[in-house]
């Protein structure tokens, strides 16, 4: 009896060591795939929520998805998969609840590598009846956590406090319930400042219910909306790049909570979704002061950058009042989806661009009225979607996003882009898929290619046709371009992923032409990657760059800890070679460094996981210039350390 005790002692103990390290091992995964995402997006040169993106995937992590019993809205929230895989995968279940993850591979347009990706943000059930939701039990069952990071930015050559601090606490309950607070305060920020700041520069927090009864979205505080092709409005930016689009990710429509710290569009104030059977009926307003620096009723740009350190970024502080008030119907019939969506902003002060050659053409005053259509619709492989919409400016303005995309056999998707913005459409709560930041007088056309015909190989590739009718920043007159790219991805073995991609570039009379190679080599719990990139860039002269990545990655088996270090050294003649190369960090950071100049830089990541509570993340990375008074803010070298604590409860 006793021998088959200590038996039975030992092999508990063993299953739940295995647990624990697959658990970790689904942890890694998932950073794996924030990496594969972050860096498509950095490609793409958007100005992205970082931050926000990797709260959620890493919230629908630990609470995922149940796929034998949810709906097109919710799988919509896993940014990598496509219209076509939703369908598929809902019929499958609908016909056949799945009684493992691995029937996945019985699914129509499911890959091996997207059902990995997949993994981390799903789990199997054997009943597929809804859980009950009690209201009373809700405090005690749902997941708390807190979240504490400190960073120290340019030990160096800070003046002043250097020290960057941001708490936050996150409440979910069921994915029905979620609130949280949050206070950030950036380096060389005062803690008190008269009528401006108060403790941290930036206090923000949210509140958000779901899927009760009729009513499918409530969110109170700060959040973000987005329609259709975010035409008319949308203060989401992930995920409207070129990258993006190809590799299948979706933007997602509708209100949700924003928990991050950036300080840049989002909205503050309520708004709410109800369902009426084929009807969903969105209204939101918004009333926050923005920055921007007043003189006399008159300010010349929206600030963006969040920060407030000096005597005039802290006069511009939040300024101006704006609010907006926006409404959105959309009904869907099987595979047709029509929306029509209205928009107000109303600023407090009067908004003036100081006049230059390039924007003639951007918005003037106090009010600006916005409405667009879209539509989504999809016929077995063949999938149209798009937004028309208009915007009030000097003259009314006038936008056209349409995009066709088609797989006319199995593993092989091609893709059709078309866009139009007039030369007064410049819509400021608009964001969507565009060459320049700012969406008026372009128009282009990007034909595209996904597909993996061949055994264990991805090829994406692209070519962005595209031309604008008036001067943009950097050209003083009209001018056009093209952007093209090609990446072939290829799994030699489970052990070994090797990627190629050569890209060309021509826009504001420069020539841009690159070449990247990446090797990445898991064997047992080691992970080695190295990359290699090289660009040549003409405008005056002929320019070159050079970049040379080395790192490993080690996870301890007996103790939850995973250490890294990656090294690497450049060469940017010119700022055109310059290179913008993703980063791993800390949990919820992100880091895309600008590697200009001649230097080196290295970083060293650390992650410990006390227990399931628990959990410390540190980066400490230094940067060393050769030719430093041609390096950014003329440094000779740079260290920042990110430290990052998360707690659960």
């Amino acid at each position: 009896m006793a021998m088959t005790k200590r038996i039975s002692i030992l092999c508990f103990l063993t299953l739940c060591s295995l647990s624990a390290f697959a658990q970790w091992q689904l942890a890694d995964n998932l950073q794996l795939i924030i990496y594969d995402i972050f860096e498509q997006l950095s490609e793409d040169n958007r100005q992205v929520d970082y931050e926000q993106l990797s709260e959620d995937l890493m919230a629908l992590h630990e609470n995922p998805i149940d796929i034998n019993n949810t709906n097109a809205d919710q799988l919509h929230s896993i940014p990598f998969l496509s219209d076509e895989q939703i369908d598929q995968l809902l019929l499958f279940v609908y016909e056949q609840p799945l009684q493992t993850v691995y029937e996945l591979r019985l699914v129509n347009g499911f890959r091996d590598y997207e059902i990995r990706n997949l993994l981390p943000f799903i789990i199997v059930k054997p009943s597929n009846k809804k859980e009950p939701f009690y209201w009373k039990e809700m405090w005690h069952y749902a997941n708390h956590e807190l979240q504490t990071r400190l960073d120290a930015a340019n030990i160096e050559n800070a003046a002043g406090d250097p020290f960057h601090a941001t708490i936050k606490y996150q409440f979910n309950y069921k994915n029905k319930v979620k609130a949280g607070l949050t206070l950030d305060r950036d380096p060389r920020e005062p803690w008190y400042v008269p009528n401006k700041t108060y403790g941290a520069d930036f206090y923000g927090g949210y509140f958000q219910l779901d899927d009760i009864n009729v009513l499918k979205r409530i969110v109170v505080g700060d959040y973000k909306a987005v329609f259709g092709q975010g035409l008319t409005i949308n203060t989401n930016l992930n995920l409207t790049g070129k990258s993006s689009l190809l590799y299948g990710s979706y933007t997602r429509e509708g209100l949700r909570a924003k928990s991050s710290a950036a300080e840049y569009n989002f909205l503050r104030g309520a708004g709410a979704t109800v369902q009426i059977k084929d009807f969903a009926i969105t209204a939101l307003y918004s009333a926050r002061k923005i920055d921007g620096k007043v003189t006399d009723g008159v300010f010349p740009t929206i600030i963006q950058t969040g920060y407030h350190r000096t005597e005039n970024e802290l006069e511009s502080k939040r300024a101006v009042w704006q609010q907006v008030a926006a409404i959105n119907i959309t009904y869907k019939y099987k595979q047709l989806q029509i929306g029509l969506t209205a928009c107000e902003m109303i600023l407090g002060d009067t908004l003036r661009p100081t006049p230059t050659y390039y924007n003639t053409n951007y918005f003037t005053g106090k009010r600006q009225f916005s409405a667009g259509l879209n539509y989504r619709y999809r016929y077995r492989r063949l999938s149209l979607q798009g937004e028309v919409a208009t915007t009030q400016n000097i003259q009314w303005g006038w936008a056209v996003s349409n995009t066709l995309q088609i797989a006319p056999i199995s593993d092989f998707k091609l893709f059709l882009l078309h866009r139009y913005f007039s030369n007064s459409f410049d819509n400021t709560l608009a964001s969507s898929f565009s060459e320049s930041n700012r969406m008026a007088g372009e128009q282009g056309l990007l034909l595209g290619l996904n597909t993996s015909l061949i055994k264990n190989c991805q090829l994406v590739a692209y070519v962005d046709l595209f031309k604008f009718s008036f001067p943009i920043y950097g050209s003083k007159q009209p001018s056009d371009g093209y952007d093209a790219r090609a990446e072939l991805k290829w799994q030699t073995t489970k052990q070994v992923n090797m990627a190629w991609r050569i890209s060309a570039k021509s826009k504001n009379n420069t020539d841009k032409y690159a070449l990247r190679y990446t090797l990445t080599y898991d064997v047992n719990n080691w992970q080695i990657k190295g990359l290699v990139e090289g660009n040549i860039a003409k405008h005056d002269s002929l320019t070159f760059g050079l970049v040379v990545q080395a790192g490993a990655k080690y996870s301890f088996q007996r103790v939850p800890i995973v250490l890294q270090a990656t090294a690497e050294a450049f060469r940017a003649q010119n700022y055109n070679n310059r290179f913008y190369i993703y980063e791993n960090d800390v949990l919820y950071a992100f880091s895309i460094p600008m590697l200009y100049g001649t230097g080196a830089r290295y970083y060293l990541n650390a992650r410990y996981k006390i227990n399931n509570n628990v959990s410390l993340y540190l980066k400490l990375s230094q940067s060393f210039y050769a030719d430093f008074n041609v390096s950014p803010a003329g440094i000779k070298h740079q260290t920042d350390i990110h430290f990052f604590a998360r707690f659960k409860f």
